[in-house]
């Protein structure tokens, strides 16, 4: 998988994963579960993005080879 396509996974796949079940936990009627659920998947999608941007801004700033 090319870098590029791997942008676009992480991108428009992840929040539309995240939307989806957030959605189907909403659309359940349960209440509490919606907020931990909620921040599992927030934190879940920052566990996959954070460290594909640290790298990135740890590439930009490092000297040319």
């Amino acid at each position: 998988m090319s870098p590029r396509e791997m942008d676009l996974f992480a991108g428009v796949g992840m929040p539309l994963l995240t939307a989806g079940v957030l959605t189907a936990i909403r659309a359940s009627g349960l209440t509490w579960p919606y907020l931990f659920f909620g921040l599992f998947a927030t934190v879940m999608v920052l566990a996959l993005i954070l460290p594909v941007l640290i790298h990135n801004s740890r590439v930009k700033r490092s000297p040319a080879a």
